[in-house]
């Protein structure tokens, strides 16, 4: 093979690598969502993630999940209201939506009662 042919295919292997490693680098990551209908009896209950402590909303509301792995995920929230005894409750959220709009169109429902505070 002469010296032009080879630069030519070593040319032809870095420009073939040079588009994969950027085709790679460009491709949008998966991720996957969730999507839960969270609600309380009564209402304008605050639900507090108990994974970092943040408020999620508060009752009625629709809260969504993120992940880059398509799979069931555990919750741990806390529901607090002004005279009714905090509630904590734990739900499996399932994460197999492939847009965030998709998982939000059909939410998983949880309910919880909440309870009185004695006088």
């Amino acid at each position: 093979m002469s010296w032009l042919k080879q630069l030519k295919s070593r040319f032809k292997l870095l420009r073939f690598t040079i588009v994969i490693s950027m085709s790679i680098f460009f491709l949008p990551a998966c991720a996957f969502y969730g999507a839960a209908r969270i609600r309380s009896n009564p209402p304008q209950a605050e639900v507090i993630s108990l994974d970092d402590d943040t408020l999620l909303g508060t009752t009625p509301f629709v809260a969504f999940w993120k992940s880059s792995n398509e799979g069931a995920k555990m919750i741990t929230v806390r529901f607090q209201k002004i005279d009714y005894k905090n509630k904590v409750t734990a739900f499996t959220i399932h994460i197999t939506h492939s847009s965030k709009e998709s998982a939000l169109a059909s939410p998983q429902d949880v309910d919880v009662q909440l309870e009185r505070k004695e006088k």
